[in-house]
């Protein structure tokens, strides 16, 4: 609750805890001393919209119903919300972060590694938002893999609000929606920073994929760090300042990973490398529409452009996960078939 501390809000939930008689709303609005915006959302409260969203399969879990994990931070929330399956917290989570104003190659590359993991048997853990944690979630669900978003709003809020299908392609896969902040909750800009630090308690390790240097993904990075958490950094081009804060961490001693299989060997996984698929295998039309470019040898972007009557960044994007999977490398001369 906004200007709320730690302290007051445990004070205020052992009281509820003791006295389950009590209205907790009317508890609350009568507290000695609330800030100023705290009585306002509490003005604003319904409870209504707990009691439907329990009955439309939410859950709220209390700390005893933790994983060991989220245990270990040093001030895990007093309570979490979510929909979806529950079960899904106790699995081996990895988050895969980053920056809302991604790049074409960041996108693919977020996309490449939650799908990756998710072949794996993790799950992908990332915060519901536009960019990187999107792809990151898609990846994994393009994969047949279960993934979860840590929301900055209640659980059970469609936010941002272009992402409803892909919330409940999630929570029909498996997955799950969790939350620091009640059923109900909507969008304050406070929330985000709070909810970074529990995307670090749940997962086993991060893997940040792109950050400019003041990005909150960074704020997971170092909660994560905290916990002692494995972080791994894709690197970027040394010319964006798109990976500023990339680089700043790989700089200060952060596992640079160029595929999902080296975080998988890290974790205690053995490393597999995964064979470039058989032509047409697996590949998406305008893939192959790419592949059929090179039959007569190397050719560059622009020429690839032209050719397939594509767009620039759609082509660069599917050229990149192409080059990660193998299918595709470059060269001097442009991009060429993989071996």
């Amino acid at each position: 609750m906004a200007g709320v501390s730690r302290y007051l809000a445990q004070s205020i939930v052992g009281t509820l805890r003791q006295d389950p008689t009590l209205n907790p709303l009317a508890t609350l609005r009568a507290w000695p001393n609330l800030p100023a915006e705290a009585l306002k959302r509490l003005n604003q409260a319904d409870l209504s919209l707990v009691d439907r969203a329990l009955e439309q399969g939410g859950w709220i879990w209390e700390p005893t119903d933790y994983p060991d994990n989220l245990r270990e931070m040093e001030s895990p929330p007093l309570c979490l919300f979510g929909r979806g399956d529950a079960s899904a917290l106790s699995t081996p989570m990895v988050a895969i972060v980053g920056t809302r104003k991604a790049s074409s190659y960041g996108l693919a590359v977020a996309e490449f590694f939650g799908k990756g993991l998710a072949e794996q048997g993790f799950i992908v853990l990332s915060g519901g938002a536009l960019g990187i944690d999107a792809q990151a979630h898609k990846g994994a669900l393009a994969a047949g893999g279960r993934t979860v978003a840590v929301m900055g709003t209640g659980p059970d809020v469609a936010y941002p609000a272009v992402h409803k299908g892909m919330f409940a392609q999630m929570e029909a896969s498996g997955g799950a929606r969790v939350s620091p902040f009640p059923f109900g909750t909507p969008s304050f800009p406070s929330n985000f920073p709070a909810r970074n630090p529990l995307i670090a308690g749940l997962a086993q390790a991060v893997v940040l994929v792109e950050a400019p240097a003041q990005s909150g993904a960074l704020q997971t990075v170092a909660a994560a760090l905290d916990l002692g958490r494995d972080v791994f950094v894709v690197p970027g081009p040394i010319t964006s300042p798109a990976f500023r804060g990339s680089h700043g961490l790989i700089r200060d001693g952060a596992t640079l990973v160029e595929h999902p299989m080296q975080v998988v060997e890290a974790l205690g996984g053995g490393m597999i490398q995964p064979l470039p698929p058989e032509e047409g295998d697996d590949l998406s039309e305008t893939q192959q529409a790419i592949l059929a470019c090179l039959n007569g040898g190397p050719m560059l972007t622009e020429a690839i452009v032209r050719q397939t009557g594509l767009s620039a960044p759609l082509v660069l994007a599917e050229l990149t996960m192409m080059e990660l999977d193998g299918i595709v490398k470059k060269g001097r001369d442009g991009y060429q078939r993989g071996l």
